[in-house]
């Protein structure tokens, strides 16, 4: 129930409150949220790039600075307008779309990376995840970062802490303020009839670490 309650106080603040998306993300990850979501860029590959659930459009500003062209989607549309205004002061590589990441406004096989960090639990839908594999091109990747959890026991990191065992990405509070675990504790549940191949590693962020999942479009399928 309480797992409940927060995701539907993010849904809330997502969707209703986009304003005060930056602080709430940026207070409950004591300050690393930015940094969190910046690890995706170290595993994109082949573009174009689709980001879904793209928010603020702040990722998608900087992928487009890299050079890479990608398109942000997302379903709120003041997240939308507000990626946006990030897209024009970035790159005309980039650009924003309002839709669902159930009925992708996409042709089939045209994107070389998906992003999704931190998605919303529509992400393990088998019709998203379906979605995902009918854009990708074959040997494309999709790089879903999720999962943080502090490393050091630190005041900064209480909530997150908190927010983790509430999650349940770890077993216990003190797994989750303190311990570093030596296998990922997390992994992504992909529905096992799609064409995806995946993998799993630890990026640490400061004193937190984030966990990023490779899932790579087979050929077949």
């Amino acid at each position: 129930m309480l797992r409940s309650l927060v995701l539907h106080i993010y849904d809330i603040g997502y969707n209703h409150v986009s304003w005060a998306y930056d602080t709430v993300s940026l207070l409950g990850s004591g300050g690393l949220w930015y940094e969190w979501v910046a690890v995706a860029q170290r595993s994109v590959g082949d573009g174009p790039v689709l980001e879904v659930g793209c928010g603020r459009g702040r990722l998608l500003a900087q992928l487009a600075r890299e050079g890479h062209t990608a398109v942000g989607l997302d379903r709120s549309q003041a997240m939308v307008r507000a990626a946006r205004r990030q897209a024009r002061g970035a790159d005309e590589r980039a650009s924003v779309v309002q839709g669902d990441a159930l009925t992708l406004p996409l042709d089939d096989a045209t994107i070389g990376t998906l992003i999704t960090t931190f998605p919303a639990p529509y992400v393990g839908l088998y019709a998203t995840q379906a979605e995902f594999a009918r854009v990708l091109r074959p040997g494309g990747r999709w790089v879903w970062v999720d999962a943080p959890f502090a490393r050091t026991p630190t005041l900064r990191m209480a909530p997150l802490a908190v927010i983790s065992y509430v999650a349940r990405i770890n077993g216990s509070l003190r797994t989750g303020f303190g311990l570093q675990p030596r296998q990922p504790l997390w992994r992504p549940l992909i529905h096992a009839t799609l064409p995806f191949q995946v993998s799993v590693e630890q990026v640490a962020v400061g004193p937190t670490a984030v966990h990023v999942a490779l899932v790579e479009r087979l050929a077949s399928g």
